[in-house]
């Protein structure tokens, strides 16, 4: 029997051999001469200015405009889960929930979410919530800890999400075009969405104002309706930009987000779900200001600089439904708490100048200071007939808190020949955590923290169609308040001894460029102290009641392999797959760490005519069955292929009173497969159901008519 990493190396080098046994040496010596077949995607995430991917030795991916516009996606979640190996969605509803990378998930601060280069923070369990895919230009996706760069939360990588801007020529007359952007359905939920937006352009100015609105209700899955899993939200934001001079760029840019009303069905500190755990975030609102500045020219030696200061602002109430396991029919304890906060203020700066010897280094800093008011908490309890049995009261059950961090970085690529590029970067910060503790906690309440990371990486190109690559990096993150501080009930018990997690990652990979074949394969292997993980205990804050609690292990490994490949077999015809392959351990216990995805991925083969009024594709989303497992926290889950169709017609061939515009249809989940996300964690206390965990949609279908502009 083949262990499930050879099966996927088998299946890498079918990839890579494949395409390779059609091509004659004549023709193969022609392709030596460099050129890479697919055009080369310009990103800014892994070093915060513009550069090639294939000039970046970590591994990226980037989810472009097109690619995006071509999906009937319901969330930006949708997205992640099917374009990024080594990724996988943990979902709490019809649009929201967490991303794992690597095994470590945005739910506990390791996979943080970043928007148009700056730190989200904030409500890391529901920010996804927030997005609505029509109001994004690009993701950009760093697998493997991004510290040096993007501060030390980015242990497993981190998703940097590109909103858009208005597209046009500044130096003609002033211009206000209003246009649709999309107009959507899916049977799933009933989802209904709008999107429109004015753009304007020119004399040196620019802005856009965007508006959309969403309503889901409960989705079905194969096994019956998801209670607690809708949504409704709207969305404003307006980005105005002025260039006083070429390569001079001010943007403002200003958004509010107010999901009025949504549903956690289970998953993330929810579960096992309805009927014993609901929750409901009635509204969830967010505010940002940032004001950015961008120069291209010399200023003091550099040749790029980058300025920028934001606040972002949340608010939240929220209403928990709690229900005893015995008999969820005997009572029911109803908590209300009003969540202000976090506000979080931040910015950053940094410049980009070449030196000597082909380098171009990049130094800078950034810092944010994020606090949260004091959750208040109303607490009653009901029997069965609606009759009150315990009188409502109202107290803390979460002390105010705060984090500050002021980070120094710099980072710089050497280019010392045709075939080399080694890049090194260091980053230094200061960290002050804090929460105003009862007395029992005192002297614990306030730390500080001073992390040094730092990061290797080398391409090597001995032949311009192949490229070896190698990194070698460190990662520190500092516990959240959240963690261990936090006193919600059926949620979190405190641990203000909790220490800092520190891990060291070493990755080697291999990229193969053809003029109709791109491959990327990376190994990794990743060492940690102190891992953060979460278990179940028996609660000291509400006794007789179980509850969550943040702790450290003592050393803790993952390892994987992770693969994606995309072949032009023709003009017409494009193949894509991509896989990973993960392995975790908690060495202190001699266990496997809990929620690990096993062998994963996705094939896919696109048609598109000569002609480009229309494509169709087909791809399958598979997983290995999920036998080893923490027993403690977790079950065996079971493997999964799911059949999903994609079309679109290009309305613009038709008239050209439908510019830009595009129809497609989806139809996900064919085969009407029941199966959960093996990441979306449970509670094994009770019985597995459809929201424990929560069961992924059933058959779906979806029309939307977009710009692809």
């Amino acid at each position: 029997m083949k262990t499930k990493m050879q099966k996927m190396l088998c299946a890498a080098g079918l990839l890579v051999l494949a395409p390779m046994s059609r091509i004659s040496e004549a023709e193969e010596q022609e392709k030596q001469k460099y050129l890479p077949i697919l055009e080369e995607t310009v990103i800014v995430t892994a070093t915060r200015s513009e550069i090639g991917v294939d000039m970046i030795s970590k591994p990226v991916t980037v989810i472009d405009h097109e690619t995006i516009a071509a999906r009937n996606a319901t969330s930006v979640l949708d997205l992640l889960d099917e374009f990024v190996p080594g990724l996988s969605v943990s979902r709490i509803s019809a649009t929201g929930g967490q991303v794992n990378i690597r095994g470590l998930s945005s739910g506990d601060k390791k996979a943080p979410l970043f928007l148009d280069g700056e730190r989200w923070g904030g409500r890391n369990i529901l920010e996804y919530f927030h997005f609505d895919p029509s109001r994004v230009e690009r993701i950009e996706i760093i697998r493997g800890p991004a510290a040096t760069m993007y501060g030390t939360d980015a242990m497993g990588g981190l998703v940097n999400i590109i909103t858009r801007k208005a597209q046009g020529e500044r130096d003609k007359a002033f211009a206000l075009k209003p246009r649709l952007r999309s107009l959507e359905y899916s049977t799933s939920g009933n989802l209904r969405g709008a999107a429109a937006e004015i753009q304007g352009m020119g004399r040196k100015f620019d802005l856009l104002f965007g508006a959309s609105a969403r309503k889901a209700e409960n989705y079905d899955s194969p096994e019956g309706e998801i209670e607690n899993s809708d949504a409704k939200s709207v969305a404003l934001d307006f980005r105005f930009g002025y260039m006083p001079a070429s390569g001079h760029r001010l943007d403002l840019f200003v958004e509010y987000s107010n999901v009025m009303d949504s549903g956690t069905a289970g998953g993330y500190g929810i579960s096992p779900g309805y009927p014993y755990k609901t929750r409901r975030q009635k509204p969830m609102t967010e505010k940002m200001i940032k004001l950015h500045y961008e120069g291209h020219g010399n200023f003091l030696g550099f040749e790029h600089i980058e300025a920028s200061m934001y606040a972002r602002s949340f608010y939240s109430d929220l209403f928990m439904e709690i229900r005893p396991k015995a008999n969820p029919a005997s009572s029911v304890t109803k908590v209300t708490a009003y969540i202000h906060g976090p506000l979080v203020l931040g910015g950053k700066m940094f410049g980009v100048r070449s030196w000597k010897g082909n380098n171009s280094l990049t130094i800078g800093a950034d810092w944010f200071r994020e606090r949260k008011d004091a959750v208040m908490q109303d607490t009653s309890r009901y029997d069965s007939t609606g009759n009150p049995i315990m009188k409502p009261t109202r107290s803390i059950n979460n002390p105010a808190d705060f984090q500050n961090n002021l980070g120094f970085f710099a980072y710089n690529d050497w280019n010392p020949a045709d075939q080399w590029t080694v890049s090194v970067g260091g980053r230094f910060d200061y960290f002050r955590t804090g929460s105003d503790m009862p007395d029992a906690f005192k002297g614990k309440s306030k730390s500080s923290d001073f992390p040094l990371t730092g990061s290797l990486g080398v391409i090597y190109r001995p032949v311009s169609i192949v490229h070896f690559t190698a990194n070698a990096s460190t990662s520190y993150r500092v516990p959240i308040p959240a963690e261990k501080f936090s006193t919600i009930l059926g949620g979190y018990e405190p641990n203000p001894d909790l220490k800092p997690e520190k891990g060291r990652t070493y990755e080697a990979g291999v990229r193969l460029r053809l003029s109709r074949f791109n491959a990327n394969l990376t190994f990794f292997t990743s060492d940690y102290e102190d891992l953060i993980v979460r278990q179940t205990v028996d609660s000291t804050v509400y006794p007789g009641t179980k509850a969550q609690m943040a702790l450290n292990v003592g050393k803790a490994r993952i390892r994987g392999i992770e693969l994606d490949a995309t072949w032009l077999i023709s003009d017409n015809w494009k193949a894509f797959i991509n896989s990973a392959y993960l392995h975790g351990s908690n060495i202190a216990l001699a266990r496997p760490l809990s929620y690990i995805a096993p062998l994963n991925g996705l094939v896919g083969l696109r048609y598109t005519p000569n002609s480009g009024v229309f494509f169709v594709e087909a791809t399958e989303r598979w997983s290995d069955r999920k036998n080893r497992i923490d027993a403690i926290n977790e079950r065996e889950t079971g493997g999964y292929g799911i059949l999903n169709l994609h079309a679109g017609l290009n309305l613009d061939r038709f008239s050209p009173s439908f510019r830009g515009l595009e129809l497609q249809f989806s139809l996900d989940n064919l085969l009407d497969k029941a199966y959960a996300s093996p990441v979306t964690p449970e509670d094994i206390a009770f019985d597995p159901s459809i929201t424990n965990p929560v069961m992924e949609p059933g058959r779906r279908a979806s029309i939307s008519l977009r710009s692809k502009l």
